[in-house]
């Protein structure tokens, strides 16, 4: 008697079985091809998912690069036909363009714009944080960080010939002397570390 439970739970389980097997062929591929067909439509839609992904995050970063470098702007502005620029790109392009009327054609949408610019603080952190975040990799990411790298030691340059460093000050003068991304040429700034410099080593 007391097994009798078990021979009933083993019975029931052979039955079960036996009613699966006695199901027509049809029924049972009908049951797979429904299987396939849902496995199927959530692979489509974790594909599409992804696309969608990849197509927004170029998106972003097509919306980010400079018409004229075709670089994420590490110091970002605003000209006056609303588009977005590198400082240094769209200085140089104002100065080397013909002007007329004190007024220059801009370089991405045609007409005729003043050469006001207007700095984008904004979008450089932007710019940090998606960069950070992994939402923009690859080339364009990559020499955004390492110009970012340039100016902490340009950065640190400043600050040890602020701090009377003789080989700094010698460093920063031959910068302003030839002029760079971060150091704009100045010639006066440029002898006058150098000559710092050199009373440090007397």
């Amino acid at each position: 008697a007391a097994s009798r439970p078990y021979v009933n739970v083993i019975s029931c389980q052979h039955d079960d079985k036996i009613k699966n097997n006695n199901q027509p062929n049809y029924v049972r591929t009908n049951e797979r091809n429904m299987s396939d067909k849902k496995r199927s439509n959530n692979e489509l839609t974790n594909s599409d998912q992804g696309s969608e992904a990849k197509r927004q995050k170029q998106s972003v970063e097509s919306d980010l690069i400079c018409p004229i470098t075709h670089e994420l702007p590490f110091d970002p502005v605003h000209a006056e036909d609303g588009s977005m620029y590198e400082r240094q790109a769209i200085e140089e392009y104002f100065a080397t363009t013909t002007k007329s009327e004190g007024k220059v054609r801009s370089p991405v949408k045609g007409v005729m714009i003043g050469t006001s610019i207007f700095a984008a603080p904004h979008i450089k952190n932007t710019i940090e944080s998606l960069i950070s975040n992994d939402m923009i990799t690859g080339d364009v990411a990559n020499k955004w960080k390492e110009r970012a790298k340039e100016k902490k030691s340009a950065d640190d340059l400043i600050k040890d010939a602020e701090n009377g460093d003789a080989k700094a000050l010698y460093k920063l003068g031959k910068k302003y002397l030839t002029g760079d991304e971060f150091f704009k040429k100045d010639i006066k700034e440029a002898y006058v570390n150098l000559f710092k410099s050199l009373k440090k080593k007397k």
